[in-house]
């Protein structure tokens, strides 16, 4: 398992745990590093709404992954947002169409937030790359 994180403190903690590599910094840099075809499956649950760019990292995950890609889109509530914005994290809700024909489980609850007890939904999207022909 190879994985990207932004945080500092859980790249070491995923190091500790069974990843063979992990890389630390912005996934958006980080993705562009790895050769077309590089890896099996590309897996993003949680993370996506911190990404701006998600055009770049959609292209990038499709150039990379041999066999899928699978992710979660959180859809927040404007509140959320806010409040998120309010601690300096800026958070985006990304829709499923940008993975073009995939198989997803839509609207369902993907976790709660501890601070308040709120439900996250969202999508869950398995896109799988067809081999060239």
């Amino acid at each position: 398992m190879l994985g990207i994180e932004v945080s500092p403190v859980i790249a070491r903690i995923a190091s500790e745990h069974g990843y063979s590599e992990v890389r630390y910094g912005p996934v958006e840099e980080i993705l562009g590093t790895y050769q077309t075809k590089s890896v099996d499956h590309i897996v993003a649950c949680s993370s996506l709404y911190f990404i701006e760019n998600i055009d770049l990292v959609v292209w990038e995950s499709m150039r990379i992954a041999r066999k899928s890609v699978f992710v979660s889109l959180e859809q927040f509530d404007e509140e959320t947002r806010e409040a998120m914005l309010h601690n300096g994290i800026r958070i985006y809700n990304h829709h499923r169409n940008r993975f073009g024909n995939s198989v997803v489980i839509e609207n369902t609850h993907l976790w709660t937030r501890p601070s308040n007890g709120k439900k996250i939904f969202g999508d869950i999207v398995h896109k799988i790359i067809q081999p060239p022909s």
